[in-house]
Formats: structure tokens, sequence, C-alpha cells
């Protein structure tokens, strides 16, 4: 496996609101810059039409992803598109 940083994007949408998540995309592309990375680490993880309220396949696809060291770097736009609840929060990140 290489040595190169990979970064995760992760959107969620509850809709098909595609503004929403091309704002979303948007907060984390400045976000990339600032931090110095490279747009060519990054891979999209995108649940559209995914509640807040369980895990999206894309989320669970991710937190795999993570789990297996193919990904050194979580950028989401809001806490709040992982999980609504502090409870949600604390089991994606055991």
């Amino acid at each position: 496996m290489s040595n190169a940083i990979k970064i995760a994007f992760y959107l969620r949408s509850a809709t098909e609101n595609s503004a929403d998540l091309q704002k979303q995309q948007k907060t984390l592309e400045n976000s990339l810059q600032r931090f110095g990375f490279s747009k060519s680490d990054v891979s999209h993880y995108i649940d559209s039409q995914q509640s807040g309220m369980k895990y999206g396949p894309e989320l669970l696809r991710l937190q795999h992803d993570v789990i297996n060291g193919k990904i050194n770097f979580v950028f989401v736009s809001r806490m709040n598109r992982i999980s609504r609840s502090s409870k949600g929060l604390s089991n994606f990140f055991k």
C-alpha cells in the first residue's frame, strides 16, 4: 500500500437536493485547500436520499475503508452529516 495520504469527503442529503450536496462539496474543497491537500487525494462517499437517523450504505463503506487503512482523513461539512445524535456519532467513531 502506498504511503500517500488518502482523504474522504462524506456528503449526505435526505433529499435529492443537488444544491445542498454542491454546497457541502464546496465547503469541503475550501477546507482541503486550507490544509494544503490535493484534490487528487480525495475519494467521495455520497449518500443521497439518506436520512440522518440511520447509517447509509456509503457511510458504512467509508467506515470499512477507514478501518482497513484506505482512508487517513474524513472531511464532512457538518458533524450532523454523519449522525444527528451524539450517540450515533459515538457509535460511528467506535
